[in-house]
């Protein structure tokens, strides 16, 4: 798998830095990464939530607009376009 994840926080918290020469402790995550069990192996694939929305008919007439937040799992790194691993191989 590619280190693209750790390759991008690491020029992020070098800006972060330069930018911030004041400041102490500096770190920098992305949090756009998700831990999922696939068989019998834990992989980390990038994700991004998305808000789904529609309007419903109602019974005694009209609309109702409904919201549905989940999230989308990558199956390619959003970086190098390189596939995850499946099943942890």
């Amino acid at each position: 798998m590619c280190d693209c994840q750790s390759k991008t926080e690491a020029r992020l918290l070098e800006r972060f830095k330069q930018q911030n020469p004041e400041a102490k402790s500096h770190t920098a995550t992305l949090t756009g990464y998700a831990l999922i069990l696939e068989g019998n192996h834990l992989i980390t694939k990038g994700c991004m939530p998305a808000e789904l929305s529609a309007s419903y008919p109602l019974k005694k007439g009209g609309l109702k607009d409904k919201k549905t937040k989940t999230n989308m799992i990558f199956n390619y790194c959003p970086f190098c376009g390189e596939k995850y691993n499946e099943g942890g191989e």
